[in-house]
């Protein structure tokens, strides 16, 4: 068994590097060739779904999550997070209903073994109550291993510490600055503040597959802003003190930012600028919002322009203490290179591993995924699927469910009737999302409605999209009262103008008005957020 540091010291030898570029050549070509010949079509639609979570202690504080709650749940990057994952299903009312209660038997199972040692899953999209040593000294906290840093709060697994030493390779820091903090750290942990849920929509047509990838990113703006949820850094990075963006302070208290204007400053989606930091580094561009695709081919072509990150080889298999068990047999000729490409036996995606590991790292906000679960009447191994990557976890079961199924119903409603929306500029797309990363509902909304008018006015823009989706959902024979019951609390937020984040910022604001220092009005509403999570979101308006 070979241990992390000696593992991270692999990943960056020149030699890993010429066999893993080799492989992916090699890997593409097949993946190229697979597509051409149709090899990747399937039989119908379908749904999965990856949700994150993070643990804290019984005071709300970040704590580590049991060993016990890995046993259904999959690690992530920090010691803390965790993640939940559906196994596919069709689109159809019956695949819905099988999401959902996987979903909620997944979570159940893993808040009971992280009962039992006094901890709580919480659903959110950044903790903002940082455990006792506080967020600096936490996120900060590392050894050094011959050249090698080890992050001392992320999980032991080699890839994790590869990745973060590449990223500490590129650039002296990580950071994030927001009114009223400016976070800097010299690893990449930063990115364990953020949790997320991803919706998986498998396209069973690789000629349609650029129908629906594009028709995801002119969602990007309108969905975030059904569901922000991350207005705030942890409470004890805020110092009051003005970020420099209104002039240079001089430590006197002066030129002190107002806790209420901190509050209403505050980005409603902060977490995609905290994986927006954490990963451009030099090169920038790891994270973005991908570019629209004319052909499915050209995901082959992206995926080997995109810049290498902590290569590493198929015969470094996992294991559950170091991350790699590099006696796994492989099926490697003994020039390093992994034969049989396509072969299913284990798997369609393990035969294109080297390609697949490098697709794990190209972090755009929409991103195609090749290979999967056969799910019965729908698709074998070799499918091609969509991963749509901004939302934030929400605060109950309910909100993810019903912002996938929106989703999965929005994109098969604007293919199968050929919506006006799709014909929305990409830049006008692009500017709406990071617009809702700062503003939320506030934000310059962009689309085109079904007489093919360009709206941005809420009520507008939403009452097109919910109709469309519906027609996608019943599309897919998907009742009307199946679908509302779905639908229906989301568009509930619409009606209130209030996203989670909203809720977030005026209840820091109210408690600053109370007298409360920005400090403690946002660890009492998080406080209060952890006991209100798992209520529908629609009862806290």
């Amino acid at each position: 068994m070979t241990d992390v540091p000696d593992l991270v010291r692999r990943s960056r030898a020149a030699s890993t590097r010429a066999t893993f570029d080799r492989r992916v050549d090699a890997q593409a070509a097949t993946l190229r060739d697979d597509l051409r010949a149709g090899r990747l079509d399937c039989e119908n639609f379908t749904l999965g779904l990856e949700l994150e979570v993070y643990a804290v202690d019984r005071e709300g504080q970040l704590a580590a999550l049991p060993d016990d709650a890995l046993d259904v749940c999959a690690k992530e990057i920090g010691v803390h997070n965790a993640e939940l994952n559906t196994d596919p299903t069709t689109f159809d009312e019956a695949g819905i209903a099988a999401q959902e209660r996987d979903l909620r038997e997944h979570f159940t199972a893993a808040q009971e073994a992280t009962h039992r040692e006094a901890r709580d899953l919480v659903l959110d999209a950044v903790w903002t109550i940082p455990p006792a040593a506080g967020t600096r000294a936490y996120l900060g906290a590392v050894r050094e291993d011959d050249g090698v840093v080890i992050a001392r709060n992320m999980r032991t697994d080699a890839r994790y510490h590869a990745l973060d030493n590449d990223v500490i390779d590129r650039t002296p820091e990580v950071s994030i600055t927001v009114p009223g903090a400016d976070l800097r750290l010299s690893t990449v942990f930063l990115e364990s503040l953020a949790t997320s849920m991803q919706p998986h929509f498998l396209v069973p047509s690789v000629a349609q597959f650029p129908r629906y990838f594009n028709a995801a990113i002119r969602s990007l703006g309108p969905m975030l802003a059904l569901g922000t949820n991350a207005p705030f850094l942890p409470a004890d990075c805020y110092d009051g003190e003005d970020d420099g963006t209104e002039g240079e302070g001089d430590g006197s208290g002066a030129d002190r930012l107002d806790p209420i204007d901190v509050a209403d400053r505050a980005p409603h989606e902060l977490r995609i600028g905290i994986f927006e930091e954490s990963m451009n580094v030099d090169p920038p561009g790891k994270v973005r919002v991908p570019r629209d695709l004319d052909d499915a081919e050209e995901i082959v072509d992206r995926l080997l322009d995109d810049r290498v990150c902590a290569p590493f080889l198929r015969e470094w298999i996992a294991d559950a203490d170091t991350g790699i068990d590099v006696a796994a047999d492989t099926g490697s000729d003994a020039e390093g290179t992994v034969t049989g490409g396509t072969t299913d036996e284990d798997g369609y995606a393990s035969g294109l591993w080297e390609l697949d590991y490098k697709r794990s790292t190209y972090w755009r906000w929409v991103r195609p995924v090749f290979g999967g679960t056969p799910v019965e009447g729908a698709c074998g191994e070799r499918s091609l699927r969509i991963e749509y990557r901004p939302l934030p976890t929400q605060p109950s079961l309910d909100g993810v469910i019903g912002l996938s199924v929106l989703l999965a119903g929005l994109l098969r409603g604007i293919v199968v009737t050929d919506h006006p929306v799709s014909s929305l500029p990409w830049d006008a797309a692009r500017s709406c999302f990071y617009d809702v990363v700062e503003r939320g509902f506030d934000a310059d909304l962009a689309w085109i409605n079904t007489d093919g008018e360009r709206v941005s006015e809420v009520d507008a823009v939403y009452d097109d999209l919910f109709t469309v989706a519906r027609r996608g959902l019943a599309e897919q024979g998907i009742s009307a009262s199946v679908a509302d019951e779905y639908l229906e609390p989301i568009e509930a937020r619409v009606d209130a103008r209030n996203a989670p984040s909203d809720w977030k910022k005026r209840e820091v604001r109210a408690r600053v008005e109370d007298g409360a220092d920005l400090e403690r009005a946002i660890t009492s509403m998080q406080r209060e957020y952890i006991e209100r999570a798992g209520t529908p979101f629609a009862e806290w308006l």
